[in-house]
């Protein structure tokens, strides 16, 4: 490993590889479509770390974009790091070019989530929300249009969330389309094959341990979700039984 430099040119952004590491291993945007991360990647201030000169070929191993109006608000999101380059002060590195960035200086606020880095950006001055209830949020779930193509969201909608049912009324499960077993075996190779290609990719040794974990939640997801689904589809179809009794 070289020494590390970071570009906020986004022409230099490995587009393949953000969208792959989001789509299969960030947890908080699992299963996002290409197509979205593209538009956000040109909507952002993008900040991509290279194990050594990206003119020169070096390889991306971390990224970082702001969306911002550069005059009173930002929030720092798609955050990562590459597995094998962790540990190695890039992290630091990146933080250090997005906090140093002129666009980004004397805004009012400047927002992140995460779930496990609080350390790294509490040295930026980052700190939990003073008054968390007077914040709210609007969130959607990814995986590959699924929600879009079906009409359902496996966290449920209304105030609950909470999945199966949640916040649905009945005329909305009455309204959810029948789904083909094509159409839900589409699904589960949608999931399955990047996983499955990315497994046979890992070392055979005690890191691969960890690596899986992620891989097994995503499916687990997946199946939970055709579970959900079909429990839907069979308030469904008893409805329909009882109208027709």
């Amino acid at each position: 490993m070289g020494q590390y430099v970071v570009s906020n040119d986004v022409r230099h952004v490995d587009r393949e590889l953000v969208w792959r590491f989001l789509h299969d291993e960030a947890y908080w945007s699992s299963g996002v479509p290409r197509d979205v991360v593209e538009r956000a990647i040109d909507g952002s201030i993008c900040f991509s770390a290279f194990d050594g000169d990206p003119d020169r070929g070096a390889p991306q191993v971390a990224f970082a974009r702001v969306v911002t109006d550069k005059a009173t608000f930002a929030w720092l999101c798609d955050v990562f790091v590459l597995a094998e380059h962790r540990g190695n002060g890039v992290g630091k590195q990146l933080m250090d070019a997005v906090m140093s960035h002129p666009d980004l200086q004397g805004l009012r606020n400047v927002l992140l989530a995460t779930r496990d880095a609080h350390g790294l950006y509490a040295r930026y001055g980052f700190a939990p929300l003073a008054e968390p209830a007077r914040w709210m949020a609007i969130e959607r779930w990814f995986t590959d249009g699924w929600a879009e193509r079906t009409g359902y969201d496996p966290r449920g909608i209304g105030d609950d969330g909470l999945g199966v049912l949640s916040g649905y009324t009945f005329e909305e499960v009455l309204a959810i389309p029948r789904l083909s077993s094509s159409e839900l075996l589409q699904y589960v190779d949608s999931v399955v094959a990047p996983l499955a290609e990315r497994l046979r990719a890992l070392p055979d040794d005690e890191s691969t341990t960890k690596s899986v974990r992620r891989p097994n939640r995503i499916l687990q997801g997946c199946f939970a979700h055709i579970g959900e689904i079909d429990a839907l589809l069979a308030i469904r179809e008893r409805s329909a039984q009882r109208a027709s009794a």
